[in-house]
């Protein structure tokens, strides 16, 4: 399980964003080095700090400025990894080897057409399964201050 302590900066209904500090997030984000999450989290910024929307769930009672923990399961973990990692991948590979069958011509071109077009559909998937209402549904919100 995978346990992280932030504050609500914000609530919005039953979404609240909690603020993460770079130190807090990770040892190897501190040293600015690690697996990139935070990298792609603030796309440049040069912030100290990165910001997770998550439903909360209806038993909590927290507002802006509370310290909390965000939990994570191991399986949806790996749920959220293998979308990231796995979909783009087979995506990617079914275009490149679906391309050239269906439309005659340069067969290179053609998969290296459908491998850039698998990947797109799979990074537009990615950003849908994002924006659904619950995708990110976090049980694990407690409140270490109560």
């Amino acid at each position: 399980m995978l346990r992280k302590t932030g504050y609500i900066a914000a609530i919005d209904g039953r979404c609240a964003r909690v603020r993460f500090d770079r130190s807090v997030a990770c040892s190897q984000c501190g040293r600015g080095n690690g697996c990139g999450v935070l990298a792609w989290s603030v796309a440049g910024k040069t912030r100290q700090y990165t910001l997770l929307d998550v439903t909360l769930p209806e038993t909590a009672t927290v507002r802006p400025g509370d310290v909390v923990t965000v939990s994570l399961s191991s399986r949806q973990l790996l749920r959220m990894a293998g979308l990231a990692y796995l979909l783009p991948l087979f995506a990617m590979a079914a275009g490149a080897w679906l391309a050239p069958k269906l439309i005659a011509g340069n067969g290179d071109l053609w998969s290296a057409a459908g491998m850039v077009f698998g990947l797109v559909v799979s990074a537009a998937a990615i950003r849908w399964a994002g924006k659904r209402p619950g995708a990110f549904e976090v049980p694990g919100l407690a409140n270490p201050n109560n």
